[in-house]
């Protein structure tokens, strides 16, 4: 009877020490992962929306759009947005930028008219909310010569963090997988007398808190059989855009299917985009992943 009677007290002593062990780890991760970012909704750091590079003509107008969302999101009604807009050049600098404050329902757009001298150059648009209202931006390009938007651009993925090519010990949602989960194009139909460029972006701001830093991987070019028709490497710093041009095989005026790849090594967030140029040199198409990562795709 006494052995009884004692046993469940003394089990519940026992217990007491290892359940408050795997609370306290309970409360540590979520500490951990609340501050870093990890868990949606809970991050105080905004993650931006992520654009990838656009080419634009001599006297283009290239335009970065954002609108205050007027509508209430699941139990959150709307509020004023505020935060930055900015046009980078390949190398990182900041060629444009101006400050938003606006209440839902309003937009507001940044225009950045390229010279007439000039015959092609790369822009990077850039967004960098703050915390509040939610910011839904868009660029166009618009041309003068033709009298209306020739280009109209999404964000390649609606959050930076997205974009997974973190190594371990960098917080994020790869943290805990340091193998990079490369974003991811569909077979496309080209010409052969144009011209696809592969862009390459290394995001140059803060996401979730973690500072920027550089951007190394590979990028290739298959045929629809697979075959590897053109590769190459980048290595970039945070700001900086590498281009890779690709003239598609076959006689003038063949149609061929390729597959874009960029395999990103673990680092910094690199952006892709594909641009069809066409005989002129402009743009005539602009594609972005079709994922920003690869395990989006999963049955």
């Amino acid at each position: 009877m006494y052995m009884h009677a004692v046993e469940p007290r003394f089990r519940a002593a026992c217990l007491r020490p290892a359940i408050r062990r795997v609370f306290e780890r309970t409360v540590l991760s979520v500490v951990v992962l609340t501050v870093f970012g990890i868990i949606p909704g809970y991050s105080q750091v905004p993650d931006p929306p992520g654009f990838a590079p656009v080419s634009v003509k001599g006297s283009q107008v290239i335009s970065l759009n954002v609108t205050c969302f007027d509508h209430q999101v699941g139990e959150a009604p709307p509020s004023p947005c505020a935060g930055e807009l900015m046009f980078h050049d390949a190398n990182g600098r900041a060629v444009k930028r101006e400050t938003y404050s606006l209440r839902p329902g309003e937009s507001m757009s940044l225009r950045l008219t390229v010279p007439s001298t000039v015959e092609r150059v790369t822009i990077v648009p850039c967004i960098i909310p703050e915390r509040g209202g939610r910011a839904i931006p868009s660029v166009e390009v618009f041309d003068r010569e033709a009298g209306r938007v020739v280009l109209f651009e999404h964000p390649a993925a609606a959050r930076m963090s997205d974009f997974n090519s973190s190594p371990r010990g960098r917080f994020s949602e790869a943290a805990f997988d340091p193998q990079p989960d490369p974003p991811v194009f569909g077979l496309m139909t080209v010409r052969s007398d144009q011209t696809v460029r592969l862009n390459i972006n290394c995001f140059d701001h803060p996401v979730n808190g973690l500072p920027p830093s550089p951007c190394q991987g590979t990028i290739m070019v298959h045929d629809a059989s697979g075959t590897v028709l053109r590769r190459g490497s980048y290595e970039l710093n945070p700001g900086q855009t590498r281009s890779f041009e690709f003239i598609p095989p076959g006689s003038r005026s063949s149609l061929v299917g390729i597959v874009p790849c960029v395999l990103p090594d673990p680092g910094g967030t690199a952006v892709p985009s594909i641009e069809v140029a066409d005989a002129a040199g402009g743009t005539a198409l602009l594609i972005n992943p079709a994922a920003a990562r690869a395990s989006q795709f999963q049955q």
